[in-house]
């Protein structure tokens, strides 16, 4: 009875140990930065038969995460949180690259609104700080509507990349 209970036991636990290492392998290949397989479909429907057909994309894995980030920030913090939103719900992210550590984020027209100069400082120090967590990136270019000389809200001049430190130094002289 021993033995039984004894070999129950040690298959539980390699099982235990398989299931681990696999769902640590899956984790490992969500935060390397390779890119990945996309398998979408669309319509290719003729006559009466409606017919889907594949068509494969490659994302990198990197741009996938800066995405997420960006589209977190949009979505706004929970409700119960006590914070404030920093972009318009309307906001699209048109476009994220990356480019020598630096992320390039250009974003729809709509997250141009009438702010005070600290609420775009936060803005911007929101949407750096939560982007710069990717250890990968050291600093970040945001466009809006692929425009390179931009502002959120008039008070920092965005048409450099930056990181925390050298937000103070966009600001504008005079408005």
């Amino acid at each position: 009875m021993q033995k039984i209970f004894f070999s129950i036991l040690v298959i539980m636990m390699l099982s235990f140990y398989s299931c681990e290492n696999q769902n640590n392998d899956r984790m490992d290949t969500l935060t390397d930065n390779s890119n990945v397989i996309l398998h979408i479909y669309f319509d290719k429907s003729y006559g009466d038969k409606v017919v889907v057909e594949e068509e494969a994309r490659e994302i990198n894995k990197l741009e996938y995460k800066l995405m997420m980030v960006m589209q977190e920030l949009i979505k706004g913090p929970s409700p119960s949180s006590g914070l404030s939103p920093i972009l318009p719900k309307n906001t699209q992210v048109l476009s994220i690259s990356i480019k020598d550590n630096i992320a390039i984020i250009d974003l729809s027209k709509e997250c141009k609104i009438q702010m005070e100069e600290k609420k775009e400082e936060a803005c911007l120090k929101s949407i750096i700080t939560s982007i710069l967590k990717i250890e990968e990136i050291k600093k970040v270019k945001i466009n809006i509507e692929s425009n390179p000389n931009c502002t959120l809200g008039g008070y920092f001049d965005l048409s450099n990349p930056l990181d925390i430190e050298n937000i103070p130094m966009a600001k504008f002289i005079s408005k």
